[in-house]
């Protein structure tokens, strides 16, 4: 592409000079959409194309504008010198002073101004001396453009995006606020729209500002159309601070309780989480949001928000340990009431649940440790999504039991029957956890040790040598085991690489029979299954074919019932076979080797010819005398045609499907030749079946 454009950029770069107005604008637009697909197309200089800035004809400026803009996003520091430059012309604009057929609804050249303000918002971002020079401008467009008309609308709010992106002004920020709060006041849904979107922009300056416009924009949560409502969602999370957190996030909650779409009600869900966790006044407070929200999204709750949660429970604030004692105290009368409840909760919400009543059951007092137990054995027994949370409440449970059980042999016994259908259950996690509980009970000191009270924040201490395994180690050594060794010094080399050269094929397969004796097999191809192909016979031959194949196949057959094996046998059959002699070792070698080959053969064997044909004499002589007498009337019709039909060329219809009475049928297309000169018209069938006798 550079090579097509390398031949034409130069011929398009000398029109920019062309007499005629709209040619040069159209050379400028040209050399953009070059721009467009690749930025090194059009050269390195760019001198060129600022010119065009200061072009006669408006047209011309105002196609340049759209090509440095790109330019400008690529590198903007190469372009900041033209700040003046479009100050100059911005003011020139709002001035009027180009001709009246630029104006749109009396505003002068609406798309010359946005355009420029853009390129201000990109060459004056973070740059306190540009951003000062394009100040005055962008209060007499702001004020100018205050029509009323949708047009005018359009240029207060592409101001009202430069002034939060350049340096901060003060004047500036209040005039875009004042314009804001007539966008968000109208009853235009689009203009609302407008004003949402610039008071999100104005808020990350300066948030005093959207407090005005407060419940203004609370409101619009409940605004039909759904585009501003998401908006303004965007808009809450920006205005959301310490002391307007907690109506903030109510109404949030409140939102995402009648949010049907799957994709905004998970937006939803982490943000109102995100809130809560950053602008957290009280635990209280933290506790009760996470959980109403449990309630209303489940599906969208990270397990991180989860894991958070429990661990404020656990470590507390850390300063007043009477003050962490309360709030976990408050958190298990929470979670005791839900487990009342006849509501159906979550699986999310019931592992908090048992979490937290199997830690910290021990501080609820108002209720015996039986009704916990009682409470949580009910629980374990319903159908949940996921198997792992009746792990979690197992856990839950042999917290309690090592916490408030003691010596409550009622309460064991319990529990011990409650183990008896997971000690037998098909997932393995719970099985594990089953027989550690059974096998605990029976253990009270060790069952203290290994679940203490309010253990969840206590540190471990990690034996990273494994020294408890020392005496095992020297006892094992003594009875002469091997020292373990690291991979790189043990002996041998280890090949570890692929190999990827091929296997060699295999010359002969060899098995191993009863006695041991190793026996040279034939190929496994040889052994598989195939088809005979018997040859089809023409005429009264086919007869004497089948009664041929019908005594090999009976031979066949008695040979093989040996080997066929009955489900269901009689006892006359039984003794038969006790009577038939056994092979012996030769015989099986034999039938090994040569037993697949049986199968295969095509044509009988010589000698079962020979019995059969003695036994057939009789048949075949009478067959053969019906064919002689067949043959001679074929010879006399033959002779007759010979002697009536002159000799002369064969038709063309004569040389497909000709039929000779001697050799059957003939194939299709083969030319066949009634003269006397060739040597089949000499051959008669007689002199042909004495010669087939004496081949037999």
């Amino acid at each position: 592409y550079q090579r097509r454009v390398h031949g034409v950029i130069q011929a398009v770069q000398g029109l920019l000079n062309h007499a005629n107005a709209l040619v040069r604008k159209k050379a400028i637009m040209a050399i953009h959409a070059f721009f467009k697909i690749d930025s090194m197309s059009i050269g390195s200089d760019h001198k060129i194309y600022r010119s065009a800035l200061c072009d006669k004809d408006p047209s011309v400026m105002g196609a340049s504008l759209h090509l440095i803009y790109d330019m400008a996003l690529a590198d903007p520091d190469e372009y900041k010198d033209l700040v003046p430059s479009f100050v100059s012309i911005m003011k020139q604009i709002t001035e009027h002073r180009l001709s009246r057929e630029y104006d749109y609804h009396r505003v002068p050249a609406p798309w010359l101004q946005i355009k420029i303000l853009k390129l201000l918002s990109v060459l004056c971002f973070e740059d306190a001396s540009l951003s000062e020079k394009s100040f005055e401008v962008l209060l007499e467009a702001m004020r100018r453009a205050d029509t009323g008309l949708n047009i005018g609308n359009a240029v207060i709010y592409e101001c009202v995006k430069t002034i939060t992106y350049i340096t901060p002004n003060s004047q500036l920020i209040e005039a875009a606020a004042d314009a804001v709060s007539k966008f968000i006041t109208s009853t235009n849904p689009n203009l609302k729209y407008l004003g949402i979107t610039s008071l999100s922009a104005i808020v990350r300056i300066d948030p005093k500002f959207a407090v005005q416009h407060q419940m203004v924009v609370i409101d619009c949560l409940e605004d039909p159309d759904e585009t501003l409502r998401r908006k303004t969602l965007e808009l809450l999370f920006a205005m959301t601070n310490e002391r307007n957190s907690e109506v903030i996030v109510a109404r949030l909650i409140k939102f995402l309780a009648a949010a049907q779409d799957n994709y905004l009600r998970a937006d939803l869900t982490q943000r109102i989480c995100d809130l809560a966790q950053r602008y957290c006044r009280t635990r209280h407070w933290y506790i009760s949001t996470i959980n109403s929200v449990i309630e209303l999204a489940p599906k969208h709750i990270r397990d991180e928000t989860v894991q958070g949660m429990l661990k404020m429970i656990a470590e507390g604030s850390g300063d007043d340990e009477r003050a962490d004692e309360e709030f976990r105290i408050h958190c298990v009368t929470t979670y005791y009431d839900m487990l009342t409840d006849e509501k159906n909760y979550s699986d999310t919400m019931y592992r908090i649940i048992s979490w937290v009543i199997g830690e910290y059951g021990f501080l609820f007092t108002h209720k015996p440790a039986k009704d916990l137990i009682d409470r949580l054995s009910d629980l374990i027994e319903r159908t949940f999504e996921d198997t792992e949370t009746k792990g979690w409440i197992l856990t839950a449970l042999m917290k309690l039991c090592s916490q408030r059980a003691g010596n409550d042999t009622a309460l064991k016994s319990q529990i011990q029957e409650l183990l008896a259908h997971f000690t037998s259950h098909k997932s393995t996690d719970l099985q594990q956890r089953g027989h550690e509980f059974k096998v605990l009970l029976s253990f009270p000191d060790t069952f203290m040790q290994c679940l203490p009270i309010d253990g969840c924040c206590e540190d471990l201490e990690v034996d990273r040598e494994l020294s408890f395994l020392n005496s095992l180690v020297s006892d094992c050594l003594d009875r002469g085991y091997n020292s373990y060794q690291k991979k790189d010094l043990r002996a041998g080399d280890i090949k570890t690489t692929i190999k990827y050269d091929a296997y060699e094929v295999p010359t002969e397969m060899r098995r191993g029979d009863e006695d041991g004796i190793s026996v040279l097999e034939t190929p496994a191809e040889s052994l598989e299954p195939k088809l005979e192909v018997r040859q089809r016979v023409w005429g009264p031959k086919q007869d004497e074919k089948k009664e041929s194949d019908s005594t090999i196949t009976k031979e066949q057959s008695d040979e093989e019932e040996e080997y066929v094996p009955s489900t269901s046998t009689t006892t006359t059959e039984k003794k038969e076979k006790e009577k038939k002699p056994k092979k012996s070792k030769k015989e099986k070698e034999l039938k090994a080797l040569f037993g697949s080959l049986e199968s295969s053969v095509d044509a009988p064997a010589p000698e079962v010819e020979k019995k059969k044909s003695k036994e057939e004499k009789p048949k075949k002589e009478k067959d053969k005398d019906k064919e002689k007498d067949k043959d001679k009337d074929k010879e006399k019709k033959k002779s007759k045609d010979k002697h009536a039909a002159p000799t002369s060329p064969v038709s063309p219809s004569s040389n497909f499907d000709s039929y000779d009475s001697s050799l059957g049928l003939t194939r299709a297309g083969s030319i066949t030749s009634n003269t006397p000169s060739s040597p089949r018209a000499h051959t008669t069938p007689e002199k042909k079946k004495k010669k087939k006798k004496k081949k037999k």
